[in-house]
């Protein structure tokens, strides 16, 4: 046998995750001891671990980290954020399957900057499912264990943005700015009129606010469309939950429904992380055009790189 696999569980809830991750590797096939599974609760202490620990092949990333400490709000975001910037190890996100949480591997890969190589290879859930829980994370440790090429993840294709337009780029879209930010903090904490929000926001007037409404509207209804057209629909997202507002027609029933969008995904949307890094991702976008290279969308997946 090969040496096992050593693999970080980076999670504040060590026992959700290893439980079933230990009942898993015991039910599917192959050797109990192909995998060593070591823990650690704080995304911040990543980066110095992995100096400390360079035997880690891979990180199993969890969403949220509300345990680890009375100040710690940091998300996934921070551990994918370390994960890129230093080229590895492989990151597999293992997240609960709830609203709030969904919409992250969506934002890993279209706001964190590309990857120089394969590095988010996969986005499970914590659940029995074969096809996105805890024995999907198992198939995918296997790949890696057994050295083969990694293909592109079908647990990250609707997120990737080289794809359908409406997934591939909605992240984006409705964190196009820094205001776009401000705006969705905001709608997820209360229920704030359209000029609440464009003077809490500092927009330059309201129309601005009614703009991007109108913006994020029919992001979110393109978005839904086409995860529900998904046929593998490997993320668990009830798309319509948002959109069953606007039985009424009217400036404030749309509203409503963008304002529902952000409180069903509330802890994505008061992420920590999130202006600065559509502030960097800005930044990216600039330097790329001062280059007088199109500003357009980087290749994020590498089929060649191991």
């Amino acid at each position: 046998m090969s040496r096992p696999l050593n693999v970080l569980v980076l999670d504040d809830d060590v026992v959700t995750s290893m439980a079933p991750l230990h009942q898993f590797v015991d039910l599917m096939d192959g050797d109990n001891d192909r995998f060593v599974f070591r823990t650690l609760t704080d995304p911040q202490k990543l980066d110095g671990y992995l100096d400390e620990h360079r035997e880690i092949d891979v990180v199993l990333v969890d969403v949220s980290y509300d345990r680890a400490g009375p100040d710690q709000s940091l998300t996934c975001l921070t551990a994918f954020d370390t994960l890129i910037r230093r080229n590895g190890p492989k990151g597999i996100g293992l997240a609960q399957s709830q609203y709030g949480r969904t919409l992250f591997p969506f934002a890993v890969c279209q706001l964190l900057p590309p990857p120089a190589g394969q590095i988010v290879v996969g986005w499970t859930y914590k659940d029995d499912s074969p096809v996105r829980g805890y024995p999907e994370t198992i198939r995918i440790l296997d790949e890696i264990a057994a050295g083969r090429g990694m293909r592109r993840p079908r647990t990250l294709r609707t997120c990737m943005p080289d794809v359908n337009q409406f997934t591939g780029s909605f992240i984006s879209t409705i964190l196009a700015s820094q205001l776009d930010v401000r705006l969705w903090e905001l709608m997820s904490i209360s229920h704030y009129s359209q000029r609440e929000l464009h003077l809490t926001a500092g927009t330059h007037d309201v129309k601005t606010v009614q703009r991007r409404m109108d913006a994020y509207l029919e992001a979110i209804r393109n978005f839904q469309t086409a995860m529900a057209q998904d046929e593998d629909r490997v993320h668990p997202m009830d798309g319509h939950a948002a959109l069953d507002m606007l039985e009424h027609d009217g400036r404030d029933a749309r509203h409503r429904a963008v304002e529902t969008f952000a409180q069903l995904h509330r802890t994505f949307f008061q992420a920590p992380e999130l202006e600065d890094l559509v502030k960097e991702r800005g930044l990216r976008e600039s330097k790329r055009s001062r280059r007088r290279r199109s500003p357009g969308k980087e290749t994020w997946w590498k089929p060649n790189v191991r």
